[in-house]
């Protein structure tokens, strides 16, 4: 949460208009829950109060791919190395 308010005070003070970040999120039974938090800044002069919305996207299926491509990339890549220096160990 403190690096959150960091961010915000940040991108606040450098007159941003906005900013979006990944968070992880892990619910009461311990399943995790992938975001991408987009803050953005409002500009309605006759509410102030209403300075900034935040859009939550659930990014859960996204990551799990990312996941799923790099352990595919590592498989390939030690079958590729088995597959040169396995048979120089057996000779």
């Amino acid at each position: 949460m403190e690096e959150d308010r960091e961010l915000f005070n940040k991108n606040l003070a450098e007159n941003s208009q906005g900013y979006s970040m990944r968070k992880r999120y892990i619910r009461p039974d311990n399943s995790v829950v992938w975001v991408n938090m987009t803050i953005a800044h409002l500009n309605i002069d006759s509410r102030p109060e209403l300075s900034h919305v935040c859009i939550i996207e659930d990014i859960s299926d996204q990551v799990q791919a990312e996941i799923n491509l790099k352990e595919g990339e590592r498989n390939k890549a030690m079958q590729v190395w088995y597959s040169i220096f396995l048979p120089l160990t057996l000779t």
